[in-house]
């Protein structure tokens, strides 16, 4: 007989362990993720636009800040293009 007063004892502490984790607050921790975006260029890319529609202070503009160039550029040139194109 002394082994089933062991198992009484056993269960009454697992139902204890039971109503204490009832007593918490049932919360869960999110990691949530936030991104703020700022739109710096709203300008259509120059090659997705007609030739005849740029201006050359647009084509200066994209030059300068695709080179981090104050200068000019001496020439351009717009053409579109698929596969490989040599020069």
């Amino acid at each position: 007989g002394g082994d089933d007063d062991d198992d009484e004892e056993e269960d009454e502490e697992e139902i204890e362990d039971a109503e204490e984790e009832d007593d918490a607050p049932k919360t869960k921790k999110v990691k949530k993720t936030v991104s703020d975006w700022e739109l710096v260029n709203d300008a259509k890319a120059l090659w997705t636009r007609n030739p005849s529609d740029i201006t050359d202070d647009e084509y200066k503009s994209f030059y300068q800040s695709l080179t981090k160039d104050v200068g000019e550029p001496l020439t351009h040139t717009h053409f579109p293009a698929e596969g490989e194109v040599e020069f």
